[in-house]
């Protein structure tokens, strides 16, 4: 469903009546550099910690839309988070997605690892060292941190700057059917989009969910969550300087006709 960061995953199941079940799991014997964090509250924003955006992407373009396997190895004894091996592909040689992840560069192996296979992960963590790829490219630290704007002071400005054009971006997340957060590349904007010309069952925090709120909101995470968009800006649903910095875009969202729905 979602990719978190370079080594956690959100895993949904197949629906049956309804939006599935899902479960967030670690890699297990791996640690990959941590995302920065949108301001909330009294909170100011975090930083990202150098090449977590370029590992959170690896293992998003990897993983994302595709089934996968996974076998829990622990439990987190305060936080209750399984931690586990998480394969893609199957027959008799599936990839192991946290070998792979050091062997490319974008994850290390956990200094606690007590895993059996950790004289493999140490081998492939050196290869890549010796490389100087991944995480492991010095020269590239120094610029591996994004410049996020989370929120917009002026959306009206931003979108007079961007209005006709196809812009590229990530879906970071749904609120619901018809209100996305969309990450703009590679300007590293943080915006709400509005979904031109529909309305949604809404679904609000301490609210009960509208009639069909969360079957609407599954149909486009299947669609839409963690993938590679185009979008087109239409115009703004209030703000503007001195105005609510939140203030939402409306625009059109589009997306190639090969992915389905899967519901």
């Amino acid at each position: 469903k979602q990719v978190n960061s370079g080594d956690t995953i959100v895993l949904k199941g197949k629906p049956r009546g309804g939006p599935p079940p899902e479960k967030t799991i670690i890699l297990s014997n791996i640690t990959a550099p941590k995302l920065g964090r949108r301001p909330m509250g009294n909170e100011e924003p975090t930083q990202d910690e150098p090449f977590a955006w370029e590992s959170r992407e690896f293992l998003r373009k990897l993983v994302i839309g595709k089934e996968i396997s996974f076998v829990v190895e622990y439990t987190i004894p305060n936080t209750g988070r399984d931690c586990g091996l998480v394969y893609l592909g199957s027959g008799d040689s599936p990839l192991c997605v946290n070998e792979f992840m050091v062997k490319e560069g974008w994850a290390a192996v956990r200094s606690n690892n007590k895993s059996d296979g950790t004289a493999k992960y140490e081998m492939l963590e050196l290869e890549a060292k010796t490389a100087a790829i991944g995480l492991h490219n010095e020269a590239g630290r120094a610029t591996a941190v994004r410049n996020v704007q989370w929120t917009q002071e002026d959306p009206r400005k931003l979108f007079d700057e961007l209005k006709g054009q196809r812009l590229k971006g990530v879906v970071e997340s749904v609120r619901d059917g018809g209100t996305l957060r969309v990450l703009l590349l590679p300007s590293f904007n943080y915006i709400t989009v509005m979904l031109t010309g529909i309305r949604c069952p809404s679904i609000r925090p301490d609210e009960q969910p509208e009639d069909h709120a969360l079957e609407a909101r599954y149909a486009v995470e299947s669609r839409l969550l963690n993938r590679d968009v185009e979008l087109v800006l239409e115009g703004t649903s209030g703000g503007g300087a001195g105005g609510n910095k939140n203030s939402n875009f409306v625009g059109s969202v589009l997306v190639p006709v090969r992915i389905p729905f899967m519901y």
